[in-house]
């Protein structure tokens, strides 16, 4: 599947993250789910600290091939309707 995701994703370019919010993110009503985020989103993201107390920040996932492999960001209400969907 990652392999397909690849070349979909290289064929198809950014149209995959449209593709991705019209066929699954919308219809499941998960407005917070994207491969890419909006300035909005992107300020509501929670932040990571190190053990030793610094904040650390984020891993920009600009590679094409992460889209492929399912990197999706998300928030704790769109995932609990997602599992609600796969659960039946």
């Amino acid at each position: 599947m990652y392999h397909f995701g690849v070349v979909l994703t290289h064929t198809l370019g950014n149209i995959i993250d449209s593709l991705f919010i019209q066929r699954i993110s919308n219809p499941l009503q998960m407005p917070d789910t994207r491969i890419t985020l909006n300035q909005a989103q992107l300020n509501r993201r929670a932040t990571g600290y190190a053990v030793n107390g610094d904040s650390v920040g984020y891993f920009k996932n600009s590679w094409p091939a992460f889209y492929a492999a399912g990197g999706l960001y998300t928030t704790l209400s769109d995932f609990m309707r997602y599992l609600e969907f796969n659960m039946g």
